[in-house]
């Protein structure tokens, strides 16, 4: 009868690019009874008959890819370079430097419950720390990219992974093999080899006869005790896993949330701040109109009535008290002084067809816009003189920097309406919102 010789308990291992006396292939010997160290530099085929293997531990770039029922765990190096799927379409998996995202996210639901507490408590921080970071991207044969199909254990927020595996085609198995991808300096390498193991084993366990558990993990030789604090552990893992869970949901409409208010406040308040013409007007006009003034659009009167263009926006209280108010944006301006002969002329114009002066003149100028608001200098820096001028005319220069703090406060009930109302109404010169010492003159001064 016929014996086999130098048979060993599964799996065998092949770990491609270790040197024998390294210190993971010496670790994974003391487990496994068949470890062979090759070199990544050659065909592993002219180094070992890789068909009496089961796994490939992978260490960076390899001369060719394992054979393809070998269940693989790389670290590092360019991914798997050729694999045919069933289609026979030719893709490949390639590691490439161009991950930059703050934010990441993992794993996926798919991937096994080994890997869970080791992306989220070791690798996750790790790759935080990376700038840029390793992606997994897959090309197919005629070059093109596609999103990557492999099931992460951390990717970039709605991006490619940084770490995962994908399945491998292999014909003549009934199970699809599986390539696990983590970066050259991943941390706990054997607990992700030890990871990996306890997957491929609930899914092939006839190739996998040789991992067992140490008798002190048994639970026939485990005392009431420690059964009772095993299953503690385990409710406890389950319910922060559904508790961190149900916080990424929550954290993730916080998110959403917080980009619909952004996309609001760039269609509402913000273009105060950035804005000019007609947008700019509108904004102005909306503004004035929430903390209750009456607003009327110039413009579209004397358009209707085929008049001449003047003030952009007449603003009342009601009958007895209104103000004419030209809008102004400049990109890289704190204001213009000419400007005021253009108000000038308005309330000219106000006092023929009214019969009286309006109560106030206002200037409003979302100036300087090309810089962010708190590197703006001050409105119509360097023309007090003129200034002082305009103020003779019951004249107000409204920053729209003030005017988006006054609404503000008025939207958060910082200061209600009418208290913000007798702040423009009873200013002259340089309105402030909060007011500064000299920045704001009163009517009575």
């Amino acid at each position: 009868m016929a014996q086999d010789f130098g048979d060993a308990p599964r799996p065998w291992i092949l770990a491609i690019g270790f040197a024998s006396d390294d210190e993971l292939v010496t670790a994974l010997t003391k487990k496994h009874q068949k470890v062979t160290a090759i070199s990544a530099d050659s065909d592993p085929s002219v180094q070992v008959r890789e068909s009496d293997y089961d796994i490939a531990i992978v260490n960076g770039h390899t001369y060719r890819d394992p054979a393809p029922h070998l269940h693989v765990i790389q670290f590092g190096g360019g991914g798997e370079k050729r694999h045919s799927g069933p289609e026979n379409g030719q893709r490949r998996y390639v590691a490439d430097g161009n991950g930059w995202a703050g934010r990441l996210t993992g794993p996926d639901s798919e991937a096994p419950p080994e890997v869970d507490s080791l992306a989220r408590d070791s690798l996750a921080s790790h790759l935080l720390s990376e700038s840029p970071r390793t992606l997994i991207r897959k090309h197919l044969s005629q070059g093109t990219a596609q999103v990557c199909d492999a099931i992460a254990f951390v990717r970039e927020s709605a991006g490619e992974p940084c770490a995962g595996f994908w399945l491998r085609h292999c014909p003549a198995s009934d199970t699809s093999p599986e390539w696990w991808w983590l970066p050259e300096d991943a941390p706990q390498k054997e607990e992700w080899i030890r990871a990996a193991f306890s997957s491929w084993s609930r899914k092939r366990p006839a190739l996998f006869d040789g991992i067992t558990l140490s008798w002190l993990e048994d639970a026939e030789w485990m005392t009431t005790d420690e059964l009772s604090a095993r299953r503690a552990i385990n409710e406890a893992e389950r319910e922060l896993a559904e508790l961190i869970a149900q916080k990424q949901k929550d954290l993730e409409q916080l998110r959403l949330d917080r980009e619909a208010a952004e996309e609001r406040a760039s269609q509402g308040d913000r273009r105060l701040l950035t804005a000019q013409s007609n947008e700019l007007k509108d904004a102005v006009a909306d503004a004035l109109a929430s903390i209750g003034l009456r607003v009327k659009d110039s413009d579209v009167l004397r358009e209707a009535e085929d008049l001449p263009l003047l003030e952009d926006l007449q603003v009342s209280t009601g009958p007895d008290w209104t103000a004419i108010v030209e809008v102004k944006g400049y990109s890289k301006s704190s204001g213009k002084t000419a400007d005021f002969q253009k108000i000038a002329r308005a309330a000219t114009q106000f006092e023929r067809s009214a019969g009286r002066a309006p109560d106030a003149r206002w200037y409003v100028i979302n100036q300087s816009f090309s810089k962010a608001p708190p590197d703006r200098p001050q409105v119509l820096a360097g023309a007090q003189m003129d200034l002082d001028e305009f103020v003779k005319d019951c004249g107000l220069v409204l920053d729209t920097r003030d005017l988006f703090r006054l609404l503000q406060a008025v939207k958060s009930e910082a200061i209600n309406i009418e208290e913000a109302q007798r702040m423009l109404i009873g200013s002259v010169g340089r309105f402030s919102y909060p007011h500064g010492t000299d920045e704001r003159q009163k009517r009575d001064a």
